[in-house]
């Protein structure tokens, strides 16, 4: 569906209090900036009541759209997929995080967000992970990326860039990087500030993808000063220095945008891909695989505040991040809190620079009431519709046998009263949805080895 509402309609007939007004800059095409982080917690960031300093996050965002209710979903791949196509990542039968010897990633007939600003004219760059295949015909740069930056897997050493099972994951467009030394999130954010430096007058549409604070937990001593003894466990004091050093990073770039007079000019959204790591989990990961700064597995990581659930998980702990749109001049200060959910990134961003939108999909600037949230993993399924959610621990909505629960978010933040018995009518109203929706998905990719790895 091509757009109808440009931004300037919106401007007009929706909430000027959002939309600021335009300024001369604004001739040139605007520049799209994206910050995703791996695996923040909904209260891992200081303007969202969490008791990590972000002061660099927290001042662009309390100039911003805050999205006080931001969906993922629950883990990587399926994330960086709904944000890169604009739908459901199950539509790709993209269901899971995917894995070193899947040959699966997004499909070639689909549009990425990428490809449609590089077929208007933008410079297009991802620098850090990828995650949504890593061999090359499913790599960034078969996806509308020029150049990418940084890996294509999940996970890695953050200092040796490499994996137990894949080895070196370091890439610089096709061809394998030479070895650096230093903190991935270092070497991320110097080429961020290396690209923008060099941006010269040809709009850009840059995604920075990090990979912290993702395990291993791993970081520079001095990060974690500031937290020694704050927190009960090693493994949340590392993660904090994690955060910590991702602020000043994003401070870096956006101290970058200013001294290169792109700031006015330059739409930027900020997110993580999915809620954190359970307490204790250790994601099967040798710990004598990593090299320096470690700082453990076990134990608290990032911080749901009220949410109940973390990664891997339905509840909105694990499907709930931080996230929030800052456009100097041009989007004002709000508090935005009906729902959105990641997908409607795309649409919404092609919205604000004014670019034909080439599919379906919701702006939620222009259409603000959210229609059905939906979620599938090879073992569960959600979908929020209005106030309420359905989870099914079951693999279809189809099945005979329904482990059904159900909650009124607007009453029930932590998903503590299930009211499947109280409320059965609206039970079968949201599993009839459910299962309108599960039709549309294509034959999910499913790795098998990974199931059975979990206890399936």
């Amino acid at each position: 569906m091509k757009r109808v509402l440009t931004g300037l309609v919106f401007l007009s007939m929706f909430n000027a209090a959002v939309l600021g007004g335009a300024s001369p800059v604004q001739e040139q095409l605007p520049n799209v900036l994206v910050f995703v982080l791996d695996d923040a917690g909904w209260q891992d960031v200081g303007y969202m009541g969490g008791d990590i300093k972000t002061p660099q996050i927290d001042r662009y965002a309390k100039q911003g759209i805050r999205l006080n209710k931001f969906y993922t979903y629950s883990t990587c791949t399926p994330t960086r997929a709904a944000f890169f196509t604009g739908e459901a990542p199950s539509r790709s039968g993209i269901v899971y995080p995917i894995q070193h010897d899947d040959h699966y990633g997004i499909p070639a007939e689909k549009e990425t967000l990428p490809e449609v600003f590089l077929k208007n004219g933008y410079k297009t760059a991802l620098i850090g992970k990828w995650h949504l295949g890593v061999q090359s015909e499913l790599a960034p740069c078969a996806h509308g990326f020029e150049m990418h930056y940084g890996l294509r897997g999940g996970w890695f050493d953050q200092y040796t860039r490499e994996n137990p099972e894949i080895g070196y994951d370091w890439w610089r467009n096709d061809e394998v990087a030479p070895k650096e030394e230093g903190h991935t999130t270092d070497l991320l954010t110097a080429e961020a500030v290396r690209y923008l430096n060099d941006a010269g007058k040809d709009p850009f549409f840059l995604c920075v993808s990090y990979t912290a604070p993702h395990v291993p937990i791993q970081v520079d001593p001095k990060w974690v000063a500031p937290y020694e003894g704050k927190f009960d466990t090693k493994t949340r004091v590392g993660y904090a220095g994690m955060m910590a050093q991702l602020d000043d990073s994003i401070g870096q770039i956006f101290q970058t945008l200013e001294k290169q007079q792109l700031l006015e000019n330059t739409l930027v959204v900020f997110f993580s891909d999915n809620g954190p790591s359970a307490p204790g989990k250790k994601w099967y990961i040798p710990e004598e695989a990593f090299s320096i700064n470690f700082y453990g597995n076990d134990g608290v990581y990032g911080d749901v505040g009220p949410l109940r659930g973390w990664k891997a998980s339905p509840y909105d702990g694990g499907v709930c991040t931080p996230a929030f749109m800052y456009w100097k001049g041009r989007l004002s200060s709000k508090d935005w809190n009906r729902p959105v959910i990641v997908q409607d990134l795309y649409h919404t961003i092609l919205g604000l620079v004014k670019l034909d939108d080439p599919s379906s999909g919701r702006d939620f600037l222009a259409e603000p009431e959210p229609e059905n949230f939906y979620w599938r993993t090879p073992k569960n399924l959600a979908l929020r519709s209005g106030d309420w959610k359905l989870l099914l621990a079951n693999a279809s909505p189809f099945d005979s046998d329904l482990n059904m629960e159900l909650y009124n978010l607007e009453k029930d933040v932590s998903e503590e009263k299930n009211c499947v018995k109280s409320h059965p009518e609206k039970a079968q109203e949201l599993l009839a949805k459910m299962q309108n929706e599960f039709k549309k998905d294509a034959k999910p990719h499913v790795n098998q080895k990974l199931l059975e790895l979990e206890g399936e």
